[in-house]
């Protein structure tokens, strides 16, 4: 096989074992890649199997937000991250994946911890939202 002039000139000044030890570092680039992403689908199934074999409930292992509604007049919300808007008729709060707002009349919080919060009133609708630029 022939080879143009151009790229003749680029293989001028290295060796044979020069070129070689490219391509191999080429190589171990892309495999040292895979790997990782091998290592992360694996870390996801060792992950999963760990909460089944724990039996582990999944909104705790998975730091999703826990609702507990008694009637229409409590609303009590476990593993919330933040309050994110509070008025008479709106409570906003944010969890690790998702944002709840929570309408009604008269809302009010009745006591709130890092960990749970419980909102009293007239509840009338409970809304679950995606934060922006938020994938799935």
């Amino acid at each position: 096989m022939r080879t143009s002039p151009d790229r003749k000139s680029a293989f001028r000044g290295k060796k044979k074992t020069d070129r070689a030890d490219d391509r191999i570092a080429s190589v171990s680039e892309r495999q040292k890649k895979d790997a990782r992403d091998m290592k992360a689908g694996r870390r996801g199934l060792r992950e999963a199997l760990f909460i089944d074999l724990l039996r582990i409930p999944s909104d705790v292992a998975k730091d999703e937000m826990r609702l507990t509604a008694l009637g229409r007049r409590q609303l009590v919300v476990e593993n919330y991250r933040g309050i994110l808007e509070y008025t008479g008729p709106l409570i906003r709060l944010r969890g690790k994946n998702e944002r709840i707002c929570v309408e009604g009349e008269q809302l009010c919080i009745e006591y709130y911890t890092a960990g749970d919060i419980m909102i009293s009133g007239s509840i009338k609708a409970i809304k679950f939202e995606r934060p922006e630029g938020a994938g799935k």
